[in-house]
């Protein structure tokens, strides 16, 4: 019995409850009242998302006030009445329970929009006690009406919910970078996750000790590979970073281990040889392994440069190249370093597409070959190119270009470019967000382009031949300035070619961090064009020579 009164007490509720809620709905519009409907079905689940965006999309700024009213209530008072069946036998009582609309609602004002929404969110954003809330706002406010929502932004990026700060950086990194606000942030392990991608951008070498710290203190393998990336960049080459970089070699990480030997490819000395050697002969990861025997190569580059008499050099990018082209030895890097280091605080951003001078390309590629020549880049080198070898090396089996490379959900290659371009990718694109990734030859080959693009960045084409004596090409694109191989080379599969470049640089084309990938699957001298990665709707369906890139490894990998 008393089970069954507990039910009806709990019907009777239900019956008080929705007479409230009737009562209610008679005072709003028709427009409210769909609103209200549609912010009811977004919770069901399923496919109610993409038809209740639709459903908003379709009432636009008569969405709005219902929208703006459910977002700005916080809680919401629910009169709850029970009658025990006798005169006088009954009770009510008002509560408050959080506004389950509210969230449905600040989601849903990124679809629908009109002035009437701007300062109640601007508000909430502000001043909420709801970390979602915030960041549901916030959300809206980007993608509506960023105007007023720039003046926020400082104040936002140092904001202690790290998803609404990361968001509020982006947008302030992404027109116009600061080297105060990054030493603020650095100091934060809160802000680790979102400096990642620039960080590394940064060449002041007042960030060393706070980049430093991070390495030492960061958790997360993308906290040290960011911190070791910023390291390279801040020209941090002190004999105590060194050891502590090569130190690293040892970690369980293959990523960090990865990192740790791009940063010796770049900056370590002969004293580093032997450890690295040592990890070498137990490392188990293949793409570790190619940048540690990278690094060694580089490290022996580097060390046939001659010691030599003082060398001045002046203060402009284009003025050392010269010096450096004529007579480079120890003291004219340690010099060029120096330079490299205090003549500008941060890589300028660079989006392709926008607009930029022809000054600032040329400062940008005097910056890469002083860059080529104070680290003994091969491609920087006077007579880089290699005579090529006459023996034909077979690809008998292939390896992915990156760590982690397969994916069944990707499925670039073939994908229109956007809904409205007839327009189609012909390649891979991978290793997003990953600046300086090892990236490594698929096969056996020749390298029969090594230079850079206005449009790809850095990039690499490798002709190979397979076992049927048929060639095929592999092209790696938006790579950093650091290319190991030049035309000419012979490479091996598995054998570090390159990184991948910084995000939003010159070096990489003006694109976020990412390997373009793709292969030919015909030899190098009868493709029409290499520095393309798309082409039309028609030609695609016509037939091409380029194929799915992870269709192909799949099928011939070791």
């Amino acid at each position: 019995m008393k089970e069954t009164f507990k039910l009806s007490a709990f019907f009777i509720f239900l019956f008080f409850c929705t007479i409230s809620d009737a009562a209610d709905k008679q005072s709003l519009s028709q427009a409210d009242r769909d609103v209200d409907a549609l912010l009811v079905k977004i919770s069901s689940g399923g496919n109610a998302q993409n038809a209740v965006i639709n459903s908003i999309l379709k009432m636009g700024k008569a969405a709005v006030p219902r929208l703006v009213q459910q977002a700005s209530t916080e809680y919401v008072t629910q009169k709850q009445g029970v009658s025990f069946g006798g005169p006088g036998e009954s009770f009510s009582r008002e509560t408050k329970a959080p506004n389950p609309k509210r969230f449905p609602a600040l989601f849903l004002l990124q679809y629908a929009w009109s002035d009437e929404a701007l300062v109640p969110l601007l508000e909430i954003l502000k001043k909420d006690s709801s970390q979602d809330a915030r960041l549901l706002a916030l959300a809206a406010l980007n993608k509506n009406s960023r105007d007023p929502l720039k003046k926020l932004l400082p104040e936002l990026a140092m904001d202690q919910n790290p998803e609404i700060a990361g968001i509020a950086f982006e947008q302030l990194e992404l027109v116009k970078p600061d080297e105060k606000r990054i030493l603020e942030l650095v100091v934060r392990p809160s802000a680790w996750k979102f400096l990642e991608l620039y960080l590394p951008r940064y060449y002041s070498p007042d960030l060393t000790p706070k980049t430093m710290a991070m390495l030492k203190a960061g958790k997360a393998t993308d906290e040290k590979t960011a911190a070791i990336a910023s390291l390279i960049n801040q020209n941090a080459d002190s004999a105590e970073t060194r050891k502590y970089i090569s130190g690293l070699l040892k970690s369980y990480d293959p990523a960090v281990k990865d990192m740790s030997a791009e940063y010796l490819s770049w900056h370590g000395t002969e004293s580093e040889l032997p450890g690295i050697e040592a990890a070498l002969k137990t490392e188990e990861d293949i793409y570790a392994a190619a940048a540690m025997a990278a690094a060694m190569k580089s490290i022996k580059r580097r060390s046939l440069v001659k010691t030599g008499g003082a060398i001045s050099l002046p203060a402009t990018y284009e003025g050392a190249v010269k010096i450096l082209k004529t007579e480079k030895n120890a003291s004219g890097v340690s010099e060029a370093l120096k330079l490299l280091s205090q003549s500008e605080p941060f890589e300028p951003l660079y989006i392709q597409g926008k607009e930029h001078d022809e000054a600032f390309d040329k400062q940008r590629q005097a910056r890469m070959e002083l860059t080529g020549l104070a680290f003994s880049i091969p491609l920087f080198l006077k007579n880089s190119e290699s005579i090529p070898d006459t023996k034909i090396v077979i690809a008998d089996s292939l390896v992915p270009p990156v760590r982690n490379y397969f994916d069944p959900a990707r499925k670039a290659f073939g994908s229109r470019l956007s809904p409205t371009q007839g327009i189609v990718r012909i390649g891979d694109n991978t290793g997003f967000r990953q600046t300086y990734l090892t990236v490594a030859s698929i096969g056996n080959g020749v390298v029969k382009v090594a230079e850079y693009n206005p449009r790809l960045g850095f990039g690499i084409v490798i002709e190979h031949t397979g076992a049927d004596a048929r060639k095929f090409c592999s092209i790696y694109t938006h790579l950093s300035p650091f290319v190991h191989v030049s035309k000419g080379d012979t490479v091996a599969a598995g054998q570090k070619i390159g990184a991948i470049g910084r995000h939003f640089t010159w070096e990489n084309g003006g694109y976020g961090a990412h390997l373009y990938f793709g292969i030919y699957n015909d030899s190098f001298e009868s493709c029409p064009g290499w520095q393309t990665s798309y082409m039309t709707e028609e030609e695609f369906a016509k037939g091409t020579k380029w194929v799915n890139p992870q269709s192909f490894i799949q099928k011939y990998k070791k």
